[in-house]
C-alpha cells in the first residue's frame, strides 16, 4: 500500500492507495484519522497489522473507490510523514568518496569515514523544517554553491521501517568543503 497526505478544505486527509490505481480518502470516513500516525496507533490498539485494519476499515464501510491520478490531482500534496527528527546516514558510495576528497581541503579526513565499518549517521534537521512537493526550499545564503541532492528516505515508526519515500537533500557544498564534520 502507498500513503499520501493532501490539504482538502484547508485541513490534512490521508490518502490510502490500497489496489492497483484505485484509492480512498480514509479522512472522509473517520475524520481524525489524517496522519500515517493515527492509523497505526488506531492498527497496533485492534493488535493487527496496517493492512489487515485497512482490509477490515474498507470492508465494513462503503468505500468509494476513486482513482489515484483523481484524488491527488486536485488537491495539494502535503508530506507524508512528520517525523519529529531527521537523521542521514552520509557519504555511503564510492562516487561521492571521490567528490569529498576534490572538493575538501584535508581530504583524507574522508578515508576513515569511507573504510569504516558502519555508515556515517548524523542529524540533519527537525520535522517542522520539511516542506511538501511543490513547496519553496530553504537555500543558505552564505554559500554559493548549492546542490539538491535526491535521497531515499527511510520512514521509521515505533523502531520499525514502516515504508520508504523520496527526499531531496538541498546541500551547500561551499561550506561542506571548508568544513567536512
Amino acid at each position: 500500500m502507498k500513503y499520501f497526505r493532501i490539504e482538502k478544505n484547508n485541513k490534512p486527509n490521508l490518502i490510502i492507495n490500497y489496489a492497483d490505481n484505485y484509492a480512498f480518502n480514509i479522512t472522509e470516513y473517520s475524520s481524525y484519522m489524517n496522519t500515517i500516525e493515527i492509523l497505526t496507533i488506531e492498527a497496533s490498539s485492534q493488535k493487527i497489522s496496517r493492512t489487515n485494519y485497512i482490509n477490515q476499515f474498507i470492508a465494513n464501510n462503503k468505500i468509494k473507490k476513486i482513482s489515484l491520478n483523481n484524488l491527488l490531482g486536485k488537491n495539494k500534496l502535503l508530506l507524508p510523514f512528520i517525523p519529529e527528527e531527521v537523521w542521514a546516514a552520509g557519504v555511503t558510495y564510492k562516487n561521492s568518496e571521490f567528490e569529498r576528497k576534490r572538493e575538501s581541503s584535508t581530504p583524507d579526513i574522508y578515508a576513515k569515514v569511507y573504510n569504516a565499518k558502519r555508515p556515517e549517521i548524523f542529524f540533519k534537521s527537525t520535522g517542522n523544517r520539511l516542506v511538501a512537493p511543490g513547496q519553496k526550499i530553504g537555500i543558505r545564503s552564505d554559500s554559493k554553491w548549492n546542490v539538491p541532492e535526491a535521497e531515499l528516505a527511510v520512514i521509521l515508526i515505533n523502531n520499525e521501517i514502516f515504508g520508504y519515500s523520496i527526499g531531496n537533500d538541498m546541500t551547500s557544498r561551499e561550506i561542506e568543503g571548508e568544513n567536512p564534520l
